[in-house]
């Protein structure tokens, strides 16, 4: 049994071209278990709060009681969105979720992207900002989301670095 030669075209080495890891996105995602055990303590604080409101007939424990459940609520509205990713960044760029949907830009087409330290009022961010659309586009990174500021800041040094053509 003999094999056939296996012939190659020109650009076949050109597709092949490994970029150290870098052919899989870096994604900036929530963290799920921090929004199920917000959810839940403060569903179990509601419960809680309501039947003290109950066993000793104060009005204002029902008011903090559904304060918390309406936190609650809104924590497990967010569970549904939980799973899509706050910003994705590739050989291509980098695409962000924003308020009023996905924004995306080339790495040659941004003007700027910073990782900024926490401050006194805001915790770490990613900072975007296009060349001709000057305003801001932010993502937070830390604690609620799946990576550190400063794995951040490598990674899309890496990425950037890399799509530099």
């Amino acid at each position: 049994m003999t094999e056939s030669p296996r012939t190659s075209s020109p650009d076949e080495g050109a597709r092949s071209i490994d970029h150290d890891g870098l052919d899989e996105p870096f994604e900036i995602r929530r963290r799920v278990w921090l929004f199920i055990v917000v959810m839940m303590a403060s569903w179990a604080l509601a419960g809680a709060y309501g039947w003290l409101g109950y066993d000793r007939e104060e009005p204002y424990l029902w008011g903090v009681a559904g304060g918390l459940f309406l936190i609650g609520l809104v924590f497990a509205r967010m569970l549904r969105q939980v799973r899509t990713p706050l910003l994705v960044a590739d050989l291509h760029g980098v695409r962000m979720l924003g308020p009023a949907g996905w924004v995306g830009f080339l790495w040659r087409e941004m003007g700027d992207i910073t990782v900024e330290r926490r401050s006194l009022r805001h915790g770490p961010r990613v900072r975007v900002r296009g060349l001709e659309d000057r305003r801001d586009l932010t993502v937070p990174v830390g604690l609620a989301t799946n990576v550190s500021a400063p794995r951040t800041e490598i990674e899309l040094a890496r990425r950037r670095e890399a799509a530099s053509y």
